[in-house]
């Protein structure tokens, strides 16, 4: 059972955050972490999902997975560099959208 924007059954929490890219389609981020007793942000999953095409398109699951093992203060950088790649084709997004969207789920993890 998991909420949005709350506590999950297993303590971790989930952040969700949306954007309206300027042609009119919606970006979507939701983010699951915890918050170690040091105060620590530990990422445990990160799904997009929204108006955009990714081609090829098994490679979302890829960067979903890589973004969910970066550390939490670098997650906007990584965002940004791993939708960068020459293989990738985006249609209806752009990587510094993603980028904007991770930042704002960010902001709602502190």
């Amino acid at each position: 059972m998991s909420q949005r924007n709350g506590t999950t059954k297993n303590e971790f929490k989930k952040v969700f955050a949306e954007m309206k890219i300027p042609n009119g389609k919606m970006l979507e981020c939701e983010i699951s972490f915890k918050k170690e007793p040091s105060s620590q942000l530990i990422l445990s999953e990160i799904r997009f999902s929204g108006d955009f095409f990714l081609h090829p398109e098994e490679r979302i699951e890829e960067i979903e997975e890589k973004l969910s093992k970066v550390d939490p203060e670098r997650l906007v950088e990584e965002t940004l560099l791993l939708f960068q790649s020459k293989e990738l084709e985006l249609v209806g997004a752009s990587p510094e959208d993603f980028a904007s969207v991770v930042e704002k789920c960010v902001k709602k993890m502190s």
